[in-house]
């Protein structure tokens, strides 16, 4: 049968829970609480004089947020980082505090940065074979030479995660960047453009033409058409609109695409405490017909706590140093190149995530270690919103600073959607005991995804697994454990985050049978247990969470992990029952629901499943093409049924709820049904134009060939 979408629980294509592989990226020592009620929204926040020096120096007292233009009350202030750097001789930093009126809640800073998330995305629906090269390049040496030991990487290009994981391995990083290749697709239309009669300068005079109906750049392409080929020259206008219109399609699609990937690979990162930064590597994308959706792919990668840091790897160059992109033409007006419009998507994402937009560099060696400085030092703000209405719309976040002189970036907005995380790490005593295990380098350690019911690449939810802490972020609000010492517990956390799992599990085991014990301390025992292929013990420790903070979603999928994989599929299905029933507008649970019932041959089910998920999620090709494929396989089962007399005489109770569920007609009948319904959906899949397409088109073609 043809992939069927998510990971362990929903096998081929996007995962919901938390991670099941060991994960030992986490160099400090600090563990998470959970927090349920009144939500805490927390911006990263960074702060320079007039030199472009980080202030290290301030106080809670000194911000400032507003959202949706009302004052927010600021519940805490966290500093993260390296060591400030020195100032200028004679030149005081400005407004240095008293140290003996220091806040006692911002954290000294450390003399090195903490470990890191980071996704290395590479836009390559809108890249150059030399662009590509040279990025490739660029980030290959950095990961080789100066990526700082555990930190957790990745590699996204073509809308999937290579190699299907995360790792803190640099060898492994630097075999999934020598796989990379230029998609066919791109390279051909940019040729297309370029190369072939009539040729267009570049987008921009396609989008004018098909858009805009604008005389001047019609008649640019249609005197340059009529130059190269005279001969067509008598109907080169039509030629020249019904091309514009094509392009224009294209490219409108390339921005979804990308687009697409950012929310993706969003969705996935919301899972992973903590802050990510995603360095999107492209030569730009015009925002035709896409501002929405783009705006909503910021909100989510704020709401995940990710920041975009974009570099155009044109440099200075945009003409030859981007192969096919902006060749300028001899005919080309100077006054309409003055606006590369090719900026507007890669400088959205980086300035309203709170990252930031690197153009005119040919150094992208530079580049990436500028990245690497700002993501290492930031204030991290949290505060409670006074509208506790999370209706999913968009509000916009305005930080300023007190203090005169300071330039302050941040994120502009999130989604007011329920939190992605629950989990809100908070410092434990790092300080070295008689008692503590001696301090070791953490090995370098795979992500690994969880098994998939085919080898094909997942897509990008799919291989994102979620860590618990992304190591020293944010103190929590004060609550229920709050001061709270259990050195059991503390030195598990401790061992979990150097990868020693059985480590962790044995200190874990102690803290968990306190009766006071907190949930976070059974979640990671549970993690523990998954890693090490102790699936029963995995689900008791995740049912304890469950039970203790049912408000935590990401439990419910890691508890289906579980019992999926010891073939408990009634308990499995009935998790995400009681999930539904908590998240019913939840598309992911009954996506993950359908699967499940693959597994047990309910087609049935799975198909009111994937209906459901199509219903809540209208706009995700991935439902749907998990309910083409249900009813694929519903389609081949009642031929097979009326085909086969043997097979009827032998036909399953689902068999029956099968034939039930099926428009009347006979088997023949139903089985034509199904096909039907299989066709009209893997057709809707294409439409969406998502990452299934290729999927949808092979099943379209089996059915159709019969």
């Amino acid at each position: 049968m043809t992939k069927l979408g998510r990971s362990a629980v929903t096998c081929a294509a996007a995962c919901f829970g938390l991670a099941v592989g060991v994960d030992a990226q986490q160099t400090q020592a600090q563990r998470p609480t959970f927090k349920s009620g009144t939500q805490l929204v927390e911006v990263d926040v960074r702060v320079f004089d007039k030199s472009g020096r980080f202030v290290t120096t301030l106080a809670p007292e000194d911000f400032e947020i507003k959202e949706d233009g009302a004052l927010q009350p600021i519940t805490t202030a966290t500093l993260v980082g390296g060591a400030p750097e020195p100032p200028n001789p004679g030149t005081p930093n400005p407004g240095t505090p008293n140290r003996t009126t220091e806040p006692p809640n911002l954290r000294t800073p450390e003399p090195s940065p903490p470990s890191s998330t980071v996704i290395f995305l590479f836009d390559t629906v809108h890249l150059s074979p030399g662009g590509l090269n040279r990025s490739r390049a660029a980030v290959t040496e950095f990961v080789r030479d100066r990526m700082q030991g555990g930190d957790l990487a990745g590699v996204v290009a073509n809308g999937t995660m290579v190699g299907n994981r995360m790792t803190t391995d640099r060898e492994e990083l630097q075999r999934d960047l020598d796989s990379l290749k230029m998609p066919g697709d791109t390279a051909a239309i940019q040729r297309t453009m370029k190369f072939e009669v009539p040729r267009f300068a570049d987008e921009y005079e396609a989008y004018m033409i098909a858009e805009r109906d604008d005389p001047d750049a019609l008649g640019h392409a249609v005197r340059r058409g009529c130059e190269d080929d005279p001969q067509l020259c008598n109907n080169m206008e039509a030629l020249v609109k019904s091309k514009a219109q094509m392009i224009d399609g294209q490219l409108h699609d390339g921005a979804r695409l990308t687009v697409m990937a950012i929310r993706a690979l969003s969705r996935g990162l919301a899972r992973i405490a903590g802050t990510k930064s995603v360095v999107f590597v492209s030569e730009g994308f015009m925002l035709w017909h896409v501002q929405d959706e783009l705006r909503d792919a910021i909100g989510e990668a704020n709401r995940a706590g990710a920041h975009v840091y974009a570099i155009d790897v044109r440099g200075l160059d945009k003409g030859h140093a981007s192969d096919l992109l902006f060749t300028k033409l001899p005919d080309r007006p100077d006054d309409l190149m003055k606006f590369d419009e090719q900026v507007d998507g890669p400088s959205s994402l980086a300035v309203d995530t709170g990252g930031m937009f690197i153009q005119n560099e040919n150094n992208l060696g530079g580049a990436l270690d500028t990245i690497q400085r700002d993501a290492a030092t930031y204030y991290v703000i949290g505060y409670t919103p006074t509208n506790q209405t999370f209706d999913g719309k968009y509000r916009a976040i305005s930080v300023t600073v007190k203090r005169p002189g300071m330039k302050v970036r941040a994120r502009r907005g999130y989604l007011a959607i329920d939190p992605a995380k629950l989990l809100k790490p908070t410092p434990i005593d790092t300080a070295p005991s008689s008692t503590a295990p001696a301090a070791t380098s953490a090995p370098s350690r795979t992500v690994a995804p969880a098994p998939t019911a085919e080898s094909a690449p997942a897509p990008l939810e799919t291989v994102v697994r979620t860590r618990i802490s992304n190591g020293g972020l944010v103190k929590g609000l004060k609550g229920n454990d709050e001061g709270i010492r259990d050195d059991a517990a503390s030195l598990g956390w401790a061992a979990y985050q150097e990868g020693d799992v059985e480590g962790a599990k044995a200190q874990l085991l102690k803290a968990a049978a306190k009766p006071d014990a907190h949930p976070w301390v059974h979640y990671v025992l549970g993690l523990c247990h998954y890693a090490l292929s102790e699936y029963d013990a995995a689900a008791a420790s995740f049912e304890r969470v469950r039970t203790a903070a049912p408000e935590f979603e990401p439990v419910y999928f890691n508890l289906t992990d579980a019992y999926q994989v010891q073939n408990k599929l009634g308990e499995a299905i009935a998790v995400l029952d009681a999930a539904s029933k908590r998240w019913p507008k939840d598309s992911e649970i009954y996506d993950a629901k359908g699967v499940i019932q693959i597994h047990e041959s309910a087609l049935a089910g799975a198909i009111a499943s994937f209906e459901r998920a199509t219903k809540l999620a209208p706009k995700d090709p991935l439902g749907f093409f998990n309910l083409a494929s249900a009813h694929h396989a519903a389609a081949l089962r009642l031929r097979e049924l009326s085909a086969n007399r043997q097979a009827r005489l032998q036909q399953t109770q689902e068999d029956v709820r099968l034939e039930q569920s099926s428009n009347g007609g006979g088997l023949p009948g139903m089985a034509w049904f199904h096909r039907n319904s299989a066709i009209q959906a893997y057709r809707h899949v294409i439409a969406l134009k998502g990452l299934y397409v290729d999927d949808a088109k092979k099943g379209l073609a089996a059915l159709q060939a019969r």
